[in-house]
């Protein structure tokens, strides 16, 4: 009885350390691996660092270059100018959005009424060279020559006035501003003037096209 127990255990105890010798093994195996892994992680980590090392020393050598030195100051003093200029445009259209209704309707309550417009006054002014600066050789010198340029423009006015084909034009902007012009055939002259902030300035004029002068 004792026999047949022996020869049972046997097997059992060969196959527990037929067991044992496989876990052994395989730890062995997984060492191995681990350690493969770990050399091959430190064989990539020096070559890293060197890669680094070696941008930092061609970063450091191309900003050391005198030459180089203005390019990147030129390029930082463009990047600083582009930032300033956008923050002026956008400081710009934020005032013109908060400030442009008011601007606008300041504008239409101080545009002047079409009956305002005197044209022949406004004629007369340019005839007598009320527009013109001080040092220009055709501007009236003195009292007598004021005096005598005031009477030759009111005649001039009155007969140029009365010519036909004098006409006078009124356009208003959305009412904020009023651009009025005048053709005057006999003076072979288109004038212009602007209504705005509750007074008439006059812009400019020019000589009538031959299309304009046969029409009239």
């Amino acid at each position: 009885m004792s026999t047949s127990s022996s020869s049972s255990l046997l097997p059992d105890l060969a196959g527990t350390f037929a067991s044992l010798a496989n876990s052994q093994k395989k730890m062995r195996e997984g060492s191995t691996s681990s350690t493969d892994d770990a050399a091959t992680d430190r064989s990539v980590t020096p070559n890293v660092t060197e890669d680094a090392k070696r941008l930092a020393n061609d970063a450091e050598e191309f900003i050391q270059n005198s030459d180089n030195k203005q390019l990147i100051q030129f390029g930082l003093m463009a990047i600083g100018a582009v930032v300033v200029l956008k923050t002026i445009v956008q400081s710009i259209v934020i005032i013109l959005f908060l400030l442009g209704p008011m601007a606008y309707v300041y504008l239409v309550q101080t545009c002047p009424t079409e009956s305002s417009f005197d044209g022949k006054k406004e004629l007369k002014r340019i005839l007598r060279g009320h527009h013109l600066p001080e040092d220009h050789p055709e501007k009236p010198k003195g009292y007598f020559g004021k005096m005598a340029a005031k009477v030759t423009a009111s005649v001039q006015t009155n007969v140029m006035t009365a010519m036909p084909g004098c006409e006078q034009e009124m356009t208003s902007y959305k009412g904020a501003f009023r651009i009025v012009s005048m053709k005057v055939p006999s003076a072979n002259m288109q004038c212009y003037w602007i209504g705005a902030l509750s007074s008439w300035r006059y812009v400019h004029s020019r000589e009538l096209s031959t299309a304009q002068r046969k029409n009239d």
